[in-house]
């Protein structure tokens, strides 16, 4: 009993809920400092949604790629999925029932969310998150294969799930001021996550980004993602103090992310030096998460977002 709980809790991937947290509490921020709108009574049952939601990806997922799990020798925390069924921990079965009833858990809380809390476009988005990761994950479109798949993540952590925080707030949506260079950093966060995998994916006959045109240049692609996003959030605040702004918070890491840049492109035909790509990949990809909490960070610290 002990393992297999073990076993749950590791296909459960508890880090990766940062993925759908951050998004969450930045929109419930904008909808408090567009709108002064926030409520606890809200904001638990978001909280449930985020639980539910995140392990209906993990699941089914893991369910989807298994095999392309086991081709894959070098998990790391952001990738290469929970290892529980190239391990022989859990079933594919196991797993597909566990998503199954996650989903819904999150149809259910669309529910309460659209008839008690009286927010009816709730089941409606609730619904059209379960659809990407069906889009993503599930035969027949399974894009992240077929290519598209980072677009796709970062539509529902970038866009939809803050506009779901930001509604089931205030009940109104907002503009695309601060989402959309929030979902720049987040189609840069989905490239660098896949990075690590570039030749499990390849193997597998994923079609990435890296796939297509290599990881250095999928990391160069990352970095002026992040660039872009930061210019566009300079032009549409006020410009004026913008450096010593908290809203330039995200540039740190986007600058140590350009000074890593040197190391993709380093040979990696000895084992020392793919490991060191390796160790240097998974920095990257940190500095990407970074990117979005201090994104947040500098929206709750700046007096210009209200």
């Amino acid at each position: 009993m002990e393992l297999n709980l073990r076993s749950w809790l590791q296909a459960a991937r508890p880090a990766a809920q940062i993925n759908l947290a951050l998004p969450l509490i930045l929109g419930q921020l904008l909808a408090y400092k567009l709108n002064g709108a926030f409520s606890f009574a809200i904001a638990l049952p978001l909280a449930y949604y985020s639980f539910a939601m995140h392990l209906y990806i993990v699941f089914w997922n893991d369910w989807a790629d298994h095999q392309a799990d086991r081709q894959n020798q070098h998990p790391t925390i952001f990738s290469g999925g929970s290892r529980v069924l190239p391990d022989g921990l859990l079933t594919p079965r196991d797993l597909f029932i566990a998503g199954a009833l996650a989903v819904f858990l999150v149809l259910s809380l669309g529910v309460v969310f659209t008839l008690k809390l009286d927010r009816p476009w709730t089941l409606l988005l609730f619904g059209a998150g379960t659809f990407l990761l069906w889009a993503y994950s599930i035969p027949p479109l399974r894009l992240n294969y077929r290519g598209g798949g980072e677009i796709l993540q970062a539509l529902g952590v970038g866009l939809l799930l803050p506009h779901i925080a930001y509604y089931a707030q205030s009940n109104t949506f907002t503009d695309s001021t601060y989402l959309l260079p929030y979902f720049l950093h987040q189609v840069a966060a989905a490239i660098a996550f896949t990075l690590a995998d570039t030749d499990a994916d390849k193997a597998a006959g994923k079609c990435t980004l890296a796939t297509l045109i290599g990881r250095k240049h999928a990391a160069e692609f990352t970095v002026f993602l992040g660039v872009i996003s930061q210019f566009i959030l300079f032009f549409t605040t006020d410009p004026h103090g913008f450096i010593l702004s908290p809203l330039h918070l995200p540039s740190l890491p986007l600058l140590l992310s350009f000074f890593i840049l040197p190391a993709f492109y380093a040979s990696n035909k000895t084992e020392v030096a793919k490991k060191k790509i390796r160790k240097y990949t998974l920095f990257f990809t940190s500095l990407t998460i970074t990117t979005s909490v201090l994104y947040i960070l500098g929206i709750f610290l700046s007096d210009k977002v209200q």
